[in-house]
């Protein structure tokens, strides 16, 4: 016979939820929730089913249509199995279904990362966007608990917890745990007697009756086995035969099919849990819990110092000097103390000795000394007409035979050698009192050739290792300050005033510049910085232009590269696109003569329409179009694309219009760019704005249209 119990038995354990079991999981009824269970002890439904469903009966043909509220499941000879109701025509439950959505994956992932353990790390899913939020502790934080935290969590789990003859104390005062057992020697056993007629009877107190242990049944339920039941009135206990609660279940339970044919949560589970098996992880574990369905991360200990040793780095850079190409000199590393050792070929530096030239005939001098062991390939200075070489101790003498002179003219001029050792007064410094000095050069006649004056030329021996500042040319205007009380004065440094009012029509292109400044370095292991015109401006004066231009515009010549960065320079260059710009210290380039107007077609909150002019406005000046951009405020969503057009007067500028895709908000992005086809806006030309198209789904909102370009006229 089956074993049944009931729950409201005098006898049953009262935590139980079920009224009914019968051979523990095989019949459950659930009188608290009014559910029944088969095959299991907890339904989670009016009939929880854990096993497999048998449909015995084929029906021949789809049966009739019943009654509101009531639905039919049946299988039929094709094998399938159907569902019908009073709402719902005959369906097959085995058709296939279709996928899991983005949303529904995205929520069962999601929901792995909710009460998952998480270690020095923070997962939130974030059901907006779909992303799952990582978070990293500060690993350099001190993240231990003291000794109070400790006692207090401890003391905590004896507060509130359920306690068998002993008593548990936590004392916060002195962090102990004051433990009291119970007198063992005190008889709490309690006396159960069986009822008068059958069953069992209690006295006086609780009772609940394991049935584990008990004999099983050893065979299937028959409709003659004996079940109790309780009436739910007042606690009587009466016998009933399986045949009734079989009558019962078929009048009153309605078989419900789950025709979900999607995979369930365990499934997502397991298929993404498998994705952190097996995989590379790098400074972090990640390990997949299959029981509550959560992925478990842990980070590494961010602390801990990964960087290379001194030694480590000696060793690396002492590998660098081993079986490398040397010349002129030796390199070893020094593994004890972790130096490179460095021989120059040679030895040591020499010490001069007595030159082995001797002057001849009185016209010559020895110019190099000669050192040990090292040859050297002499050469001699021969002097020239009006030149005399002298060789002294430790140097040679040049001296030039026509000293600087004033000439016989008598006109107070300083006058210098043509070259030829005359005086013929082509080169001169005349000196006046009142204006100052004034070089005169030679004039340059029609038939000579064309020589750049004043020459001035620097020669620096490359061998130098001395940082030095020359200058070819310097003037210097050094005075304390101008003493006239009511005269103004105006001092300039330099003054090019360059006349040529007789130029000769007929003549080519003649180009007159009045500083020509060309300078070309090679490439070097330093840094070398070019600087044409180098000014430095005092700021204690009313006015400091540091560049004046009258009569003429700045030209800036074409430079279609970046400069290199300078850290205390702004530089200012123009381009091939026609426009200026400038780099500043940082390396930032900012394009100076871009203009961009900005049009709002609607307000931040309602949806667009279509419609023409939706913005009118005037050209402020005349603009080149460069590019053109949309954004919205609000993505558009749908098939239909938001199309924009923009109108000169009337006429579209656009021969492919703007668009924004769906769930984008900007123009930028789209999949198909703007076309420009009529790039010139006159000033004061009537400009509108169309919206040709919106979301068919999300309309959009806040629409913007942008135009950038430069100013070609006011």
């Amino acid at each position: 016979m089956a074993k049944i119990f009931t729950g409201s038995n005098k006898g049953q354990d009262k935590a139980k939820s079920s009224s009914l079991e019968v051979d523990d999981t095989t019949l459950v009824v659930d009188e608290k929730n009014d559910r029944v269970g088969i095959g299991t002890k907890t339904p989670i439904s009016e009939l929880s089913v854990a096993g497999i469903i048998s449909i015995t009966s084929e029906q021949g043909s789809t049966p009739s249509q019943p009654v509101d509220g009531n639905g039919l499941l049946y299988t039929k000879s094709d094998g399938k199995v159907y569902w019908r109701s009073n709402d719902v025509s005959e369906t097959d439950l085995t058709a296939t279904g279709s996928s899991l959505t983005s949303e529904q994956v995205q929520d069962i992932v999601g929901a792995m990362f909710s009460s998952n353990t998480e270690t020095r790390i923070s997962a939130t899913y974030e059901d907006g966007d779909g992303t799952i939020d990582l978070v990293v502790d500060d690993m350099t934080a001190d993240t231990q608990l003291t000794s109070e935290q400790v006692q207090d969590i401890v003391g905590a789990m004896f507060s509130s917890n359920t306690e068998t003859r002993i008593s548990a104390t936590y004392e916060d005062g002195d962090g102990t745990i004051d433990l009291v057992v119970d007198d063992m020697t005190t008889d709490t056993d309690t006396t159960y007697s069986a009822a008068t007629n059958g069953g069992i009877g209690l006295a006086g107190t609780a009772f609940s009756l394991d049935i584990d242990g008990m004999t099983d049944i050893g065979a299937g339920i028959s409709s003659t086995d004996l079940i109790v039941v309780d009436d739910g009135a007042n606690g009587t206990n009466r016998k009933s035969a399986v045949s009734r609660l079989e009558t019962y279940m078929q009048s009153n339970l309605t078989f419900t099919t789950n025709t979900d044919t999607q995979l369930t949560s365990e499934q997502v589970q397991d298929i993404v849990g498998a994705m952190f098996s097996s995989n590379t992880e790098t400074r972090i574990s990640a390990t997949y819990d299959d029981t509550d369905g959560t992925i478990d991360l842990v980070v590494d200990d961010m602390t801990a110092d990964t960087q290379l040793t001194t030694e480590a780095v000696q060793d690396i850079v002492g590998a660098m000097f081993t079986s490398n190409t040397e010349t002129g000199i030796s390199a070893t590393y020094e593994d004890g103390d972790g130096t490179i050792d460095l021989v120059v070929s040679g030895g040591s530096g020499e010490t001069n000795t007595a030159s082995n030239l001797t002057s001849g005939s009185g016209t010559e001098a020895g110019v190099f000394k000669q050192k040990n062991s090292v040859d050297f390939e002499f050469r001699k200075l021969k002097q020239g007409t009006g030149i005399t070489l002298t060789e002294n101790a430790n140097d040679i003498t040049i001296d030039n035979n026509f000293d600087a002179m004033i000439s016989g003219d008598g006109a107070g001029r300083i006058v210098f050698s043509n070259g030829n050792g005359t005086f013929n007064g082509y080169s001169y410094v005349e000196i006046d009192t009142t204006t100052g000095p004034t070089v005169t050069f030679p004039q340059v006649k029609a038939s000579e050739s064309l020589n750049g004056y004043p020459n001035f030329y620097a020669p620096r021996d490359d061998s130098a290792t001395t940082a030095l500042n020359h200058s070819l040319a310097h003037f210097d205007y050094n005075k304390s300050g101008v003493k006239a009380s009511s005269t103004s004065s105006e001092i300039t440094g330099l003054t090019i005033d360059m006349d040529d009012t007789a130029t000769n029509n007929a003549a080519a292109t003649v180009t007159m510049k009045g500083i020509d400044i060309d300078i070309n370095s090679a490439n070097a292991q330093g840094t070398i910085n070019n600087i044409g015109v180098d000014i430095t401006m005092s700021a204690n004066a009313d006015l400091v232009l540091p560049i004046r231009i009258e009569g003429g515009p700045l030209a800036i010549k074409e430079f279609n590269s970046t400069p290199p960065q300078h850290g205390e320079h702004g530089q200012v260059y123009y381009k091939s696109d026609n426009h200026l710009y400038l780099t500043d210290g940082a390396g930032n380039e900012k394009k100076l003569t871009e203009q961009i107007i900005c049009i709002a077609c609607s307000d931040e909150t309602t949806d667009l329409t279509t419609g023409t002019a939706k913005a009118t406005f005037h050209m402020p000046y005349t603009m080149i179009v460069e590019s053109v951009k949309a954004t919205c405020t609000t993505a558009p969503a749908g098939a239909t694309l938001l199309t924009v057009d923009i109108n000169d007067d009337g006429s579209t500028i656009l021969s492919t219009k703007l668009t924004i895709d769906a769930s984008e908000k900007t123009s930028t992005t789209a999949a198909t760019a703007a076309v420009i086809s009529s790039a010139t806006l006159a000033k004061d030309s009537v400009m509108t704005i169309d919206i040709d198209a919106i979301g068919n789904t999300t309309a959009g909102t806040g629409l913007k249209v942008w135009i950038f370009g430069y100013v070609r006229s006011h």
